[in-house]
């Protein structure tokens, strides 16, 4: 058994008791199961209540001071009850990810809601777990070797064609290089992410060509490709992208690099003042900061690659 404090519908801190365990389906993502006793659901479904009545306004009371039976029969038990569940759900996952030590990347999908009137309640979640990273030892040699063995042979009509750019140059070696890191990295990404980024970019996809008055079997037709075929090349282009995300993230670890405050107050510094509320201000420097430590870890690679003195194969 296990306790959580919450704040619930604008009340005092909470104790919710609650029953949870953990079925583990791979070394990323868990099954965890909670269950709610009746109790407890009745105990928040009054605070919850006791808090939506002090807005409530009913003929003959003053704002707030209406009997409770008045204010239940007024937004109905279902209404309530449906606010309730909001706080207990949160609540019960917030306490059981505490109890059993997990480290969510994302958030959870509440895959069963067994909600009965009147008895134990139970919830089931798939979490999304932080992967182990794995990069070889002499991963810096590896990048560069397969950087440097797709260096081709310039035939003659490729040595007449126009000379590209060092920025053109320096995107194709950042390409290559990340591309290598992909492939000697190990990433086990948790089903989970992967499938909700899948939808959000098909729901995405169809409100596009809905725009373009045109339906997703049109748009799949134009392509010459199946629905299927569709969600496969973007579970291959969403788990590619979190892999090279958590891959870079374990460079920067591995080689301690990092962005101090001061250099993300120097961009920020840069950019057009406007009032700012405490948490989107937090959510620029987080972007800021990102920003910068991407391009740190990009410019290390680089660097580093091309220092990196390897036996070219033939």
């Amino acid at each position: 058994m296990a306790t959580a404090k919450k704040q619930v519908g604008g009340n005092k801190l909470e104790i919710l008791k609650v029953q949870s365990e953990v079925k583990k389906e791979s070394p990323s993502q868990v099954e965890l199961t909670i269950k709610i006793p009746q109790i407890e659901i009745e105990r928040v479904y009054q605070d919850t209540l006791t808090s939506l009545a002090k807005e409530v306004e009913i003929k003959g009371f003053r704002k707030g001071a209406a009997p409770l039976k008045l204010v239940e029969e007024k937004l109905g038990r279902t209404f309530v009850l449906r606010k309730a569940s909001e706080s207990l759900i949160v609540v019960s996952y917030l306490q059981a990810v505490k109890k059993h030590q997990l480290v969510p990347i994302a958030d959870p999908q509440l895959t069963k809601a067994v909600t009965p009137e009147k008895e134990e309640w139970q919830l089931t979640f798939k979490v999304p777990l932080l992967p182990k990273v794995e990069l070889p030892e002499d991963y810096l040699y590896q990048l560069a070797k397969r950087v440097k063995n797709k260096a081709k042979i310039i035939t003659p009509n490729e040595a007449k064609e126009p000379q590209k750019n060092e920025e053109t140059k320096r995107r194709e070696r950042l390409n290559k290089t990340l591309t290598a890191l992909i492939e000697i990295g190990k990433v086990n990404l948790p089903q989970t992410i992967i499938e909700t980024e899948v939808n959000k970019r098909l729901a995405n996809l169809v409100d596009q060509v809905q725009k373009l008055q045109m339906t997703l079997d049109d748009y799949l037709k134009s392509k010459g490709i199946t629905g299927d075929q569709l969600r496969q090349s973007l579970r291959k282009q969403v788990g590619e992208e979190y892999k090279l995300d958590f891959l870079l993230a374990e460079v920067a670890k591995k080689e301690k690099i990092e962005v101090s405050e001061k250099e993300v107050e120097s961009i920020l510094a840069k950019q057009p003042q406007r009032p700012l509320d405490k948490h989107r201000r937090q959510e620029e420097e987080n972007y800021v900061r990102n920003l910068l430590l991407r391009s740190k870890i990009l410019s290390f690679l680089l660097d580093r690659v091309e220092k990196e003195k390897v036996v070219i194969t033939p």
